[in-house]
């Protein structure tokens, strides 16, 4: 997702009435290429990121998330 996007997701999400959300992201330089030199946010980085969200089952990190506030209220 672009910055952009996010920041409109984030107003939005404000004028909804939502006070508190979790937030992960990682920013290209945290993933090598295969010859082990850090991406860069660059027009290659953007192609691969938005190929890849559709793929990724984000749906574990909700589970977790819940589990944790489970163990939290016991």
């Amino acid at each position: 997702m672009k910055i952009d996007e996010a920041i409109k997701r984030l107003n939005d999400a404000k004028e909804e009435g939502i006070k508190s959300i979790v937030i992960a992201w990682w920013e290209a330089s945290a993933f090598e290429k295969e010859d082990g030199v850090p991406f860069s946010d660059d027009d290659t980085w953007e192609r691969l990121i938005e190929s890849f969200e559709d793929q990724i089952d984000w749906s574990r990190s909700q589970e977790d998330i819940q589990f944790l506030i489970e163990q939290e209220e016991k």
